[in-house]
């Protein structure tokens, strides 16, 4: 097998703010002629095996990306099209200079990103133009090329059916559709094209050096308008409930000078709010504004002016009319409030405390027949041989590592411990001096695992966790002292004992719950050997026979209807749907005040949205969290109040504080894509993690340095969003990746005086974010990134808080910007001390692996 990897630099921008960019190309080469579809998954695309495909040309598979600087682990995802039931291979690049473990026995390729000597490559022009059918209203171009957003490159309506748009995009092959109204895509009917991994097909796109170049360069007086809107969105205007108003341009990165908000005639400066792909962003929020108010944009570079009006870029100011503010038709997003205001804490139930023994697993139900026996002293699990078991010795953890029953030492993932309902109703004063307000659970329904995601019977608590009435007593419990309880849960798998597929496979298509699930072939016969015979009958959830697929839409299979946004365009299977809506009523019914869905988008979009219009009828304040791993506009439009996605935070804040791969500037780089992909009320409600189920611990993942813990714990305690602690991380809890990242809670914490001072570090941080509501709900924007020092700014009204983070070895002299403020003083909240402010500037020492956070006054 063959594989290279080719590096050509493109200097993106030169500013402090942002990083310079990479163009590159990899390509792999099958030993084995066939058809292949072939993926590239990364840290750079959050391991998603479908973002990023390669396509081929003459027998070579090749796919150019466009990165910042940096350290990347990635592998080559293949799966041969010809080969029935091919599993999809994880096949590294061979001629990757570098490599690393992982932790399937496997390894990763290393891509560095930024070597000296590349060459330098311009953006191209390149235009598109869609005729639509009547009735469309919004037309964008998602590709390869822009991570396949809905939202980076719109296209303008320029007749009643026709859009048309360009792009800037570096030299090479991509792939693209056109997104249709948010609701739909279609390929390009005027291109080649090649099958998508969904059994459609998308465009292909080849950009050659001989089209026209499009350079970007600050103060040149040339303004490049390719893709920038001109449109009232969500994205451009977004009303807050506060009565605030955020207002948002965008321009390619380093080609302007500066941006203005021209709103009833006042010209208001813009702040750069971060970098997203090719372009800035520039924000401004404004604290009152009439809802008939009239406004523009201005963007400046040198003698160049243009104006971004209702519907128009122009040159000059008198062309074109002006935005109107209109409230009216641009309603808030409302958020629970209670939502942001909380920091979240969330546990495994198994893991936490066993508060009544008398409910303990014994394994006797039938789905555990088999696998409920220990194997005889001397003797070994067999390879794929199960046991499930209750470990009786609460501080007994080796097993989670290496299972002395597995014949290979595997980690153990069929132990339990215990804890049930009980044991989080007696842990109440235990949370409530933590400082959280808001819980986080893991599925309660009955299922064969400690972690319940494979749900047998979603409408009963399985009885090993406790009641019903213990249930809604915690909840109870936990209400009674202002704390809030969000389940998690997942719509898009069950596990193969949940009763309507039991009758599905022994009844086949004289089933009523056939249709319930997505077959590969029809069953003419019972499906006897479900495990052995899964890939060939039916879809389930990463290949996995007990996680079968539920089936949404009666007229597509797999993945093809999970991008389906509207009803109309699906055929629903109501049987299924009815039977999901009462569960979450069922739950409703004991309490809970929200749900986080995992696998969100591995679900149609219109069953979310009409999921969501259900819920909020019952409950108006209930949280909504979906769980995405690609883009997630559709998700925020009409379906949750806020998405989880590791790329925003945890994947980023792990690489920088732990592994170190990334820098400062990458660092705030990877923050600040959050501000600019989502509204305010959306970043703000979501959920941010140092540690989660699938990872390993994060102070054994920093080196168990406490003073880089509490660094992270600033940035992820005062950055937007919902800081959630997964249970123990407060007293520093161990774990490597897999079960043992899932101890049980160590309950004899107080003896060991590490964790005691960890905790307090948390209960410092949770309590100052209490008493500041701006950490709750202000903007944010990054001010400063260098030397390992991040610093950036929550605002809102005239309250301004700046946190500082040096994670250097060393002390620093740190330059904090106040922009738009020339004078005045900054203060710190932990010391007290005050610093001023001159000519914009305020300069402070902070001492190594540090961190504080100040408050800007005005004169």
């Amino acid at each position: 097998m063959r594989t290279k990897a080719i590096l050509f630099v493109m200097l993106f921008c030169f500013s402090l703010l942002f990083a310079i960019e990479y163009s590159v190309t990899l390509d792999w080469t099958p030993e084995v002629e066939s058809d292949y579809r072939v993926f590239v998954a990364g840290e750079f695309n959050g391991w998603s095996t479908s973002r990023h495909p390669l396509m081929e040309k003459e027998g070579v598979y090749t796919i150019t990306l466009s990165l910042k600087p940096g350290r990347y682990l990635y592998s080559f995802v293949v799966e041969d099209v010809l080969q029935k039931n091919s599993d999809k291979q994880w096949i590294p690049d061979d001629s990757a200079i570098e490599f690393e473990p992982n932790s399937y026995g496997g390894k990763y390729s290393v891509l560095k990103v930024g070597d000296e000597g590349a060459v330098a490559v311009p953006f191209r022009k390149v235009g598109f133009k869609y005729i639509a059918k009547s009735g469309v209203e919004k037309v964008a171009v998602s590709g390869s090329f822009n991570n396949w957003s809905y939202t980076a490159n719109p296209m303008r309506k320029i007749s009643e059916n026709t859009f048309e748009t360009c792009a800037l995009i570096l030299p090479g092959d991509y792939q693209y559709k056109f997104a249709i109204d948010n609701a739909r895509v279609i390929a390009d009917p005027n291109q080649p094209y090649i099958a998508d991994s969904f059994g459609n097909h998308n465009s292909l796109l080849t950009v050659t050096e001989n089209m026209p170049e499009a350079v970007t360069i600050r103060g040149d007086g040339i303004i490049q308008t390719c893709s920038l809107p001109a449109n009232q969105s969500v994205m451009m205007l977004n009303p807050l409930p506060s009565g605030a108003v955020v207002f948002r341009c965008k321009a390619y990165s380093n080609d302007i000078e500066s941006a203005y908000l021209i709103l009833d005639g006042r010209k208001l400066p813009m702040y750069p709010l971060g970098e997203n792909g090719m372009f800035t962003w520039y924000q401004r929020v404004v604290d009152k504004a009439n809802e008939s108010a009239s406004y523009y944009y201005l963007l400046q570079d040198g003698a160049a002016k243009l104006h971004i009006k209702n519907g128009l870029l122009t040159k000059s100011v008198s062309e074109g009319t002006d935005f109107v503010l209109n409230k009216g038709n641009s309603k808030p997003l409302n958020i629970p409030d209670w939502a942001t205001r909380n920091v979240g804490y969330k546990v495994v139930i198994d893991r936490f405390y066993n508060g009544s023994p008398a409910n303990d697993p014994d394994f006797t139900e039938k789905y555990y027949a088999g696998m409920n026996t220990k194997p005889i002293p001397g003797e070994k699990l067999k390879p794929g041989q199960r046991y499930y078991h209750l470990v009786r010795d609460w501080e007994n953890t080796s097993n989670l590592n290496s299972n002395p029953y597995d014949s290979e030492g595997k980690a153990d993932r069929f132990a339990f411990y215990g804890g049930d309902f009980e044991g989080l109703h007696q842990k109440m004063d235990y949370f409530k001096s933590l400082g959280i307000g808001t819980l986080f659970i893991s599925p309660a329904y009955t299922s064969r695992s400690y972690l319940k995601f494979d749900a047998i019977d979603m409408l009963t608590v399985d009885p090993h966790l406790g009641t019903e009435k213990e249930f809604a007593d915690f909840i109870a419990a936990a209400h009674k002292i202002g704390i809030k309880v969000v389940m998690e849960l997942t719509f898009n798998h069950v596990s193969d004992e949940f009763s309507g597929f039991q009758k599905a496979i022994t009844g086949g298509k004289n089933s009523i719950y056939y249709n319930w699930f997505e077959w590969k072939q029809p069953l003419s016969t019972p499906l006897k050997n479900p495990e052995a015979n899964a890939r060939s009958f039916y879809h389930s959830w990463n290949g996995t026979a007990e996680f079968p697929e539920l089936n949404f839409d009666l007229s597509r299979m797999g993945n093809d209807e999970n991008h389906i946004q509207s009803v109309i365009d699906a055929t629903p299977n109501r049987e299924l749907t009815v039977y999901l809506v009462k569960v979450t009523d069922y739950w409703l019914s004991l309490g809970l005040d929200g749900f986080s869905f995992e696998l969100a988008d591995n679900v149609p979009v219109w069953f979310w949205k009409e999921l969501r219009t259900h819920i909020k009828s019952i409950k108006p304040d209930i949280w909504m969290i979906g769980s995405v791993w690609q883009h997630q506009e559709p998700y925020l439009d009409g379906c949750f109040d806020t998405i989880t996605k590791s790329s925003y935070f945890s994947a980023p804040t792990r690489n920088f504080f732990a592994t170190g791969i990334i820098n400062e500037k990458q660092y705030a780089n990877a923050l600040s894509s959050m501000l600019i992909e989502l509204p305010l009320q959306n970043a703000a409600s979501m959920p941010l993690y140092l540690s989660n189920r699938t990872t390993n611990r994060f102070l054994p993942a920093v080196g168990n340095k406490t003073n880089t813990l509490e660094n992270a714990i600033a940035c992820a305690m005062n950055w937007l969003g919902v800081p959630v602690i997964f249970y123990g991380d407060e007293i520093g809890l161990q774990g490597a990746i897999g079960p043992d990242s899932k101890r049980p809670f160590n309950w004899k914490y107080f003896r060991n005086k590490n964790s005691t001072a960890i905790r307090r570090a948390y209960q410092k941080h949770i309590a100052r974010r209490s008493d500041n509501p701006v950490l709750a709900n202000g903007s944010c924007r990054v001010l400063y990134s260098a030397e390992s020092v991040l610093v950036f700014e929550r605002q809102a009204g005239n309250k301004h808080l700046i946190t500082v983070i040096n994670n250097s070895d060393e002390s620093r002299s740190i330059p904090i910007p106040c922009w738009n403020q020339q004078s005045g003083k900054i203060k710190s909240l932990v010391s007290g001390n005050s610093f001023p402010i001159k000519a914009g500037v305020c300069t402070i020492k902070l001492s190594g692996k540090s961190n504080t956070i100040l408050e800007r006054i005005s004169p």
